[in-house]
């Protein structure tokens, strides 16, 4: 039977979707109050959302800023340093201006370059770890809900007006994967020769669905949402794989079984578990919950101090934290939970500490649907540091922690410190490390994500795709 390589945390958006506006109103906060050298407003724009202002200045200001930057380089006589930062950043906006399905055909042909170019592989594009040989692909992309309504605003003429609602990510994602499965003939493969054409696509796409609960005026109408796109509980892959299919870009449907869980965003200003009930916050946060419960949706949470941050950093250190999670999990006991990033957790000025690590390794002793994977920080880095975290706490069980550890790349984030979805890849296939087997790695990137997304897969997690059509029947029908 063939085996599945699951990615079970990447992110697939466009220049259109971050809330650029959210955080420069955090980073201008930050300056009102006072923060210091250390939070001028470059800083708190690059921590906000990794470089995310250079990348929009670059994007405004291309050539000559680039000119400079490789200027710089020059003169120093090296590839490193600002001339090296500079094409990471370039190469993140070269992916982030494809369209979704373009994205997902980047993800693909990255894929085939490790099988063919890297494997040996000249057929059938294929990834080895130790006995075991994949041959289907899964990404579950990750929507993170950039949403406003009015609460991070300027005193200018145009502010106010509730700033990227998911409606319009949901959209894009939705017809990009569509896309994505038409226009799998227009491949990439012009550039890179000695993978052979495939009309067939490599890859199962498996969104989840980004929701801040803040977002909405009250329980009814997160349920509303929840009922609407998990309309029988959890979607299978065959009935997410054919409802993306015939997705007309209308998202006014009574039901759209689009999705495989929800993605949850510290960063943005969500509370695992809010201290009272203003505004029904508490409520709205457990009617999440209960359905997820009920229905077996699994959760993942962005869980290190990281990331796209729109509020302040006090209060990421609190709404990010592990720690969270230990109140939500002793009453919702069933809550299939992965708190992603495994807790990368370094204040700043301070050295790395792995308290949330250590807390997450505790949950995981505790209770057996919750998991974490080591998205962005890769395999090597998260085995270092929880070496360091089993140096201060020796209570942590490495071999019960495994048994939770899921891969996942969270490309194309990663991008500002990985060439390519390639580079990712190849370092967890071929690295070696003393606590990690071959059979390990299968459970980690297979058989893990595969039962933290569906327990019980009823109808198998790589269904046959519906009346495929040509890439230039795709073209000539898009909208």
């Amino acid at each position: 039977m063939p085996e599945t390589f699951y990615d079970i945390h990447c992110h697939t958006m466009t220049f259109d979707h971050p809330n650029l506006i959210a955080f420069a109103y955090r980073a201008c906060r930050a300056l009102d109050q006072g923060a210091g050298e250390s939070h001028n407003i470059f800083i708190q724009l690059r921590d906000s959302f990794r470089m995310l202002g250079e990348l929009y200045d670059i994007k405004t200001h291309f050539k000559e800023y680039l000119e400079k930057l490789l200027y710089s380089g020059q003169q120093a006589g090296t590839d490193g340093g600002v001339l090296g930062s500079a094409k990471k950043v370039v190469n993140l906006i070269a992916f982030m201006e494809a369209d979704i399905a373009g994205q997902l055909l980047y993800m693909e042909r990255d894929l085939k370059e490790v099988a063919f170019s890297r494997q040996g592989c000249r057929e059938t594009p294929v990834l080895t770890i130790g006995d075991h040989t994949y041959s289907q692909f899964v990404l579950t992309p990750l929507l993170i809900d950039f949403g406003d309504k009015g609460r991070a605003c300027f005193n200018t003429h145009y502010s106010g007006i509730n700033i990227k609602p998911i409606k319009t990510q949901t959209i894009a994602m939705l017809l990009g994967i569509r896309d994505y499965y038409r226009l799998t003939q227009w491949n990439l493969t012009n550039s890179h020769a000695d993978q052979p054409a495939t009309t067939t696509p490599l890859l199962r796409v498996y969104p989840f669905l980004g929701i801040n609960p803040a977002n909405y005026k009250d329980v009814d109408e997160i349920n509303t949402v929840l009922n609407k796109y998990f309309p029988h509980g959890a979607n299978t892959a065959q009935e997410i794989t054919a409802a993306i299919q015939r997705f007309d870009g209308n998202l006014d449907q009574t039901t759209l079984p689009v999705f495989a869980g929800i993605k949850l965003y510290p960063p943005n200003g969500f509370d695992p578990w809010p201290k009272d009930n203003t505004d029904h916050k508490l409520d709205k946060t457990r009617c999440i919950y209960e359905f997820c419960c009920k229905h077996d949706i699994p959760i993942t949470v962005h869980g290190s101090d990281g990331g796209f941050q729109t509020v302040d950093d006090d209060k990421v250190a609190i709404l990010a934290s592990a720690g969270k999670w230990e109140q939500v999990l002793n009453e919702f006991t069933t809550l299939r939970l992965n708190i992603a990033h495994f807790g990368h957790h370094q204040p700043a000025g301070q050295a790395e500490s792995y308290d949330w690590m250590t807390t997450i390794c505790k949950l995981i002793g505790e209770h057996p649907h919750v998991y974490t994977d080591f998205s962005f920080r890769g395999i090597e880095d998260c085995f270092r540091a929880l070496h360091c975290a089993q140096q201060q706490d020796p209570s942590i069980n490495l071999d019960a922690v495994k048994k939770k550890l899921l891969y996942g790349s969270d490309f194309m984030i990663n991008l500002l410190q990985q060439q390519s979805y390639t580079e990712y890849t190849d370092n967890f296939i071929t690295c070696q490390l003393p606590a990690v087997s071959a059979e390990d790695k299968h459970h980690m990137c297979s058989t893990l994500p595969e039962q933290f997304l569906w327990p019980v897969v009823k109808d198998g997690a790589f269904p046959a795709l519906q009346s495929e059509e040509t890439g230039a029947q795709a073209l000539a029908t898009q909208p």
